[in-house]
């Protein structure tokens, strides 16, 4: 039950502002053969793009955007940073999400709003 050989896209879930569009750039750069790597401004990963889906490697945690960097490298693979603002801009604390607030959608406005309630 293996992945089709083809660009594969790792996106977290913590990252209520991204559209289509920002997906669709950071597919781009799979589709070109290299590695892309969105950077949260933690050092962390937020998303990743891969030529093909088993070249993924657990890397994540602390530090981790530096970890899939040198892995794309030591896999002779081209990298690429795409500083896409969607995808750069993760929620890990309530206040990174009232930070966020204008740009997310609807449901996350409405789930914010319950919590400004508590």
């Amino acid at each position: 039950a293996g992945l089709p050989d083809e660009p594969a896209l790792v996106v977290n879930a913590d990252l209520p502002c991204v559209v289509p569009r920002d997906v669709r750039t950071l597919a781009g750069v799979a589709e070109l053969g290299a590695f892309g790597l969105v950077e949260a401004g933690d050092g962390t990963t937020n998303a990743l793009a891969l030529p093909r889906p088993k070249l993924f490697a657990p890397l994540y945690g602390a530090g981790s955007a530096a970890r899939f960097r040198d892995h794309a490298v030591s896999l002779r693979y081209e990298t690429s940073t795409a500083a896409i603002p969607n995808l750069v801009d993760d929620v890990d604390t309530r206040a990174d999400l009232e930070r966020l607030a204008l740009r997310v959608g609807p449901r996350t406005q409405a789930a914010l709003g319950v919590l400004k309630a508590l």
